[in-house]
């Protein structure tokens, strides 16, 4: 089993993201696609840096607040300008906008968002966030989990906590843009709601492109909103930056690939399929295997984990350790990794770990399909500190979380039959290249195959690839 969860699973933390500088030199730059922020601000500042889109590519960033909305419920609502034009919609019943939010009529349906602005190959819509929860008859804002997953198949499952609880994604693929969230509520005793929603542009901008939003919109500075960089008092506002770094090969996604508008939603509407998922909560990622409103594996399957201590282990410039499908071998960027302690560390200030899972498998389902630890800096003196990481699965899922206390959980599961992890890499963003980073635990798990009548019932291979839909 593992330890019971911890005191401070959220992430409040906003700081900026890294350069381009950050991204070079790693193998994982060539896969990683999307990335998962549970900070405004973090968010926000990534589309201002450059070297994660083509050149010449401009971003922008805008926002949709429901405060000055009127009262309605229908079927479907409405809103938006341009590439941030949306539709919401219920998986089940109407939606509703009042109180200050878009919500769904009654507790239990997914709110679902489809943005409806045609993509393009010059660009589109390549980031969504938004300030998310409940609410309940009266109006009242209620905390609670909820599975937010994009029309890739990119998902978080985060805890909300109060109005200005943000969690959101960037997709730097630029022939893949965002046409869809959805909002599944994993507490159902109220209706799922959103606040605020932010939109991010990512293209070539034709002549006029931001007309719609008006010319002094456009180039108005934002004024600070939760000392963030975005307002949204029922105004929106769009910030602008043009990129001229170097394009690098890591444009190129080789984990989401397009795919049709048919197979986003279901004919009844019940949203979008996760394919990965990312936990910022120990017992969350843990008990998700077994989670029926997560279902994140095809009947007959069951999880088994493998707990990683790193005891016993010899530092070097490589090291080995686990056990049969949970076999792995890491090595750092620059220098070599120190396990004569209580973890896995790496011996040079800003280096990343990179750990590569060697047991063979066959799909479907087999290999690692979870990951998750306990993850922090040190300082020369072995004390830990904050700082902020960005945790890189080989299938081209990411998130950047600030590690503000010893060993912070961050995890992931993959729930689509046809994808493994084969590898995961720890990055330090900005400031915190001045520590160490490294993990005290660390917990996989796989998927155990049931025997070859359970196989039969799913109808093998192919039935199983349809259980879940693949990007």
């Amino acid at each position: 089993m593992l330890a019971e969860k911890g005191t401070d699973m959220k992430l409040h933390s906003l700081a900026l993201v890294g350069t381009v500088g950050l991204l070079a030199g790693s193998s994982f730059a060539n896969v990683v696609s999307t990335v998962a922020f549970t900070g405004l601000a973090e968010w926000t500042e990534f589309a201002a840096k450059p070297g994660f889109f083509p050149v010449g590519w401009t971003t922008a960033t805008t926002s949709e607040s429901f405060e000055s909305k009127r009262s309605v419920t229908q079927p479907s609502i409405s809103g938006g300008l341009g590439w941030s034009s949306w539709t919401a919609s219920a998986s089940s019943g109407d939606v509703t906008q009042e109180f200050g939010a878009m919500s769904v009529s009654k507790s239990g349906p997914t709110l679902i968002f489809t943005f409806n602005n045609k993509p393009s190959a010059l660009g589109g819509l390549h980031g969504i966030g938004g300030d998310f929860g409940f609410i309940d008859a009266n109006g009242n804002y209620q905390p609670g989990r909820i599975e937010m997953t994009l029309s890739n198949g990119a998902a978080i499952i985060e805890e909300f906590t109060s109005k200005a609880s943000f969690a959101g994604f960037w997709i730097t693929d630029p022939e893949v843009t965002i046409t869809g969230i959805s909002l599944k509520p994993l507490d159902a005793t109220y209706a799922v709601s959103a606040t605020n929603m932010y939109f991010g542009y990512a293209g070539v901008p034709a002549p006029g492109a931001f007309a719609l939003l008006g010319i002094a919109t456009v180039f108005k500075q934002p004024t600070p909103r939760r000392q963030s960089v975005i307002h949204s008092s029922g105004t929106s506002h769009t910030h602008i930056s043009n990129f001229t770094g170097k394009q690098g090969k890591h444009m190129k996604n080789f984990a989401f690939a397009t795919i049709t508008a048919c197979s986003l939603i279901a004919s009844a509407h019940a949203g979008y399929t996760s394919d990965v998922i990312a936990f910022t909560d120990r017992t969350e990622w843990q008990n998700a295997p077994t989670d029926g409103d997560i279902k994140l594996f095809p009947a007959g399957y069951s999880a088994e984990f493998y707990t990683e201590t790193f005891k016993g282990l010899t530092s070097g410039p490589t090291v080995s350790g686990g056990a049969d499908w949970a076999s792995w071998t890491a090595n750092a960027s620059v220098g070599s990794l120190d396990a004569t302690g209580t973890g896995l560390y790496a011996e040079q200030a800003g280096a990343t770990v990179t750990m590569n899972f060697t047991d063979t498998y066959k799909l479907p389902m087999g290999g690692v399909r979870g990951i998750g630890g306990g993850f922090q800096f040190v300082n020369g003196a072995g004390k830990p500190v904050a700082g902020r990481i960005w945790l890189k699965l080989s299938t081209g899922e990411s998130i950047i979380r600030t590690i503000s206390s010893a060993n912070q959980f961050i995890g992931f599961w993959v729930a689509d039959p046809s994808q493994t992890i084969t590898s995961f890499q720890l990055q330090p963003m900005g400031g915190a290249a001045a520590y160490f980073i490294g993990a005290e635990t660390m917990y996989l798990g796989t998927a155990v195959v049931p025997a070859p009548g359970a196989i039969a019932l799913l109808g093998a291979f192919g039935l199983l690839k349809s259980a879940r839909r693949r990007r």
